[in-house]
């Protein structure tokens, strides 16, 4: 799996203000860290939860193999695959490799909730493909749509990296979240997880 961003941009999910109440600051000396921090943090909440806080283009690349066969008989000629960076808005194209050649495919189906985007392939279709390529639009329209336990995991991530930014910490990676905020996210981002 393959995955490429085709339009970059961010906005902080969370105001400074809000962080700097729910850290007890009360001065403004940090808060060009405080936003850095935030930006650093909704990447990680984003890469681990397999979500996309801004709205952006993507480009997701993988293989026929990498399909999931349905448990519903009715469905058995259909292969699923899940679209990282949810939520996703629109499909805006997806193209099968056949040898050099890209064919257009425009029988499809999407089935998403509010963490998972499933895009369901007819088998057919895939017979000598060697990529799918699914380039789609994904990303919170409104700050206020962002699910409650996301933005709580953004805020307990910013709360970690402000605690931890005079320490330097061989044993652990500043790539990633703290463990508390993987056990809040675990279960319910499963599929979508990036990293």
């Amino acid at each position: 799996m393959t995955l490429f961003c085709l339009e970059q941009g961010a906005h902080l999910v969370l105001s400074i203000d809000f962080i700097k109440n729910y850290l007890k600051i009360d001065h403004s000396d940090d808060d060009e860290l405080i936003a850095n921090l935030t930006l650093t943090a909704q990447q990680l909440v984003e890469n681990y939860a397999g979500v996309s806080f801004t709205r952006r283009r993507w480009k997701y690349i993988t293989t026929p193999s990498r399909g999931n066969i349905a448990r519903n008989a009715d469905l058995k000629d259909k292969l699923f695959y899940a679209i990282p960076c949810n939520p996703v808005e629109e499909i805006c194209a997806i193209r099968l490799q056949k040898a050099q050649q890209l064919q257009e495919l425009t029988d499809y189906s999407v089935s998403c909730t509010e963490t998972l985007t499933e895009l369901a392939l007819d088998r057919k279709y895939l017979e000598k493909s060697t990529k799918i390529i699914c380039e789609f639009i994904s990303g919170f329209s409104n700050i206020k749509e962002i699910p409650v336990f996301l933005r709580h995991a953004v805020l307990l991530t910013v709360s970690d990296l402000y605690q931890q930014r005079n320490q330097l910490q061989i044993s652990s990676s500043p790539h990633r979240l703290p463990p508390k905020v993987c056990s809040m996210l675990y279960g319910i981002t499963a599929k979508n997880r990036l990293v």
